[in-house]
């Protein structure tokens, strides 16, 4: 089981100093696991000031991080866990369009000079899913076409796509571990589920001295 050590609520929109209380009130008995269920703002703060105030976890997993955030505080975010269904990185591949979501989303920049999101592709993917059930059932009937989804199997840029007892989508969200970041870039790679994973979780993450060590460029005469 797990034990919950400690639980803190912060303000809608907090700040820095929100964010310092939080780590300092943790200090001295840091969990191993630290979840952060915050909002971008916050997600960056967090992870700035735990570089800050040396702040151990074994794992930290911020809820709401994104590419963006890890890019803007550069090597801090590696090896922080972030959760979402989908990522342009991700190695799907649909059967349906032959497209990755590497490729779709370099198309997608061009058009719309714009990053794709996961909300816009789970709608997208939403439709697609309906109009594959459409054209297996031959019909626009909704109970020909309800059956024809209860069915499907398919593989898309989005992941696969199915559906359980109740109706709900069996594409679970996806836990993604920062593996190298900068300024300019961060590389994500899944770790969990064990099933849609492309690497073992980096657990317990490396301490602040050991990752300056495995920074690239950073200490190389020291090894």
């Amino acid at each position: 089981g797990i034990t919950i050590a400690e639980a803190i609520e912060m303000p809608e929109a907090p700040t820095r100093e929100h964010v310092r209380e939080v780590l300092q009130a943790m200090a001295a008995n840091p969990p191993d696991l630290f979840v952060g269920c915050v909002y971008a703002a916050a997600c960056q703060m967090f992870m700035e000031e735990m570089q800050v105030l040396t702040f151990q976890a074994q794992a930290v997993l911020m809820s709401s991080c994104t590419a963006a955030e890890f890019q803007r505080v550069g090597s801090t975010s590696r090896y922080v866990i972030g959760m979402t269904p989908w990522l342009p990185e991700f190695p799907f591949l649909s059967e349906v369009t032959n497209r990755t979501p590497a490729g779709f989303s370099e198309v997608y920049r061009k058009k719309f000079d714009d990053e794709p999101t996961y909300q816009g592709m789970s709608a997208q993917m939403s439709l697609l899913a309906y109009a594959e059930a459409i054209e297996a059932a031959q019909s626009t009937d909704s109970v020909a076409v309800s059956a024809q989804l209860r069915a499907m199997q398919i593989k898309t840029i989005f992941g696969d796509i199915s559906f359980d007892e109740n109706g709900q989508g069996q594409n679970p969200f996806k836990g993604v571990q920062v593996m190298t970041a900068s300024t300019e870039q961060a590389t994500m790679k899944i770790v969990s589920p064990a099933d849609s994973s492309e690497m073992p979780m980096v657990y317990p993450m490396p301490t602040w001295v050991e990752r300056e060590c495995l920074t690239e460029g950073t200490y190389s005469s020291y090894g």
